[in-house]
């Protein structure tokens, strides 16, 4: 008879810390990575939500930047969500629900991942520029070793 979990082995290092396997490295990295990518992202579009008024948004300002004339809205589910986004900014939360009703629940989403990225980069760059690190590493790419943890 086998005791239940008698076929998972952890071996522990250090001060009780579990190694962990390298495609979990890689998984963790990538997933560090596309967090980092998604919050910078997020980030974008407040930026852009804020720099440009409602009436901006809804003639298509953004599109103008690339000489691309704007598209006409198909009505989706999305349609208003940037003018939404940009009247939350402003503090009017009643023109934004009508904008779009959908959109203050994207917006508090929209900051979280714009700070759960900004959070994942900063312990990135911090990981990647301790003393501790650039002293630890002594061969192979720099950047394999902050990625993988």
């Amino acid at each position: 008879m086998v005791a239940p979990g008698a076929g998972l082995v952890v071996a522990v290092r250090g001060a009780g810390m579990a190694a962990v396997s390298e495609p979990d490295r890689t998984v963790a990295a990538a997933g560090r990575w596309l967090l980092m990518i998604g919050g910078l992202v997020a980030a974008g579009v407040l930026g852009l939500a804020a720099v440009l008024s409602p009436a901006d948004l809804a003639a298509g300002e953004p599109y103008t930047w690339f000489g691309v004339a704007a598209p006409v809205c198909p009505g989706c589910w999305l349609c208003g969500a940037s003018r939404a986004f940009s009247l939350l900014l402003r503090g009017q939360l009643a023109a934004a629900g009508a904008a779009n009703a959908v959109a203050p629940v994207l917006f508090v989403l929209d900051v979280g991942l714009a700070l759960a990225g900004g959070v994942a980069l900063v312990r990135w760059i911090g990981r990647c520029w301790s003393w501790e690190w650039r002293r630890s590493c002594s061969s192979g790419s720099p950047w394999s070793r902050c990625s993988s943890g």
